[in-house]
C-alpha cells in the first residue's frame, strides 16, 4: 500500500505541474489575440508599402542632377560653366585630386614592398 501511496503522490505531483484545460484555454486566447494584432501590423505594412509604389508610378520623379534636385540653368549660368577660364580651374583642381589619390596609392604599394622586402613592381 505504502508504494502505491507514494507512486500515486509521484504522478499526482507530475500532474499538478502541468497545465490544466482552463490554463491552456486562456494562454490560446491570448496567443490568438497576439498572433491577430500582428496579422493586423503585417496587413498595415503591406497597405503601406503597395501605396507607395502605386505612388512612385504615378508621379515619376523628375530628372535631377548629381545632387538631388533639378534646377534650371539660366543663360548666365551656362555661359560661365562654358568659360575657358573657369573650365580650367575645374580640370586643374580635378587632376590635382586625381595625382594625390596617385601619390597616396604609390606610398601605399612602397610601404608594402618594404614590408615584404620585396620591389614594388613584384
Amino acid at each position: 500500500l505504502q508504494n502505491e501511496y507514494s507512486g500515486l503522490q509521484k504522478d499526482l505531483s507530475v500532474l499538478s505541474q502541468e497545465m490544466g484545460n482552463h490554463e491552456l484555454t486562456t494562454r490560446v486566447e491570448t496567443e490568438e489575440k497576439c498572433v491577430s494584432s500582428l496579422r493586423t501590423q503585417v496587413q498595415a505594412i503591406r497597405d503601406r508599402i503597395k501605396a507607395k509604389q502605386q505612388g512612385q508610378q504615378l508621379k515619376r520623379p523628375p530628372l535631377t542632377n548629381r545632387f538631388g534636385f533639378q534646377k534650371p540653368k539660366s543663360a548666365a549660368q551656362m555661359a560661365r560653366e562654358q568659360c575657358p577660364h573657369r573650365m580650367k580651374i575645374r580640370i586643374n583642381a580635378m587632376r590635382d585630386e586625381w595625382k594625390k589619390r596617385k601619390e597616396k596609392c604609390a606610398d601605399f604599394i612602397d610601404q608594402l614592398a618594404d614590408g615584404m622586402e620585396k620591389k614594388p613592381k613584384e
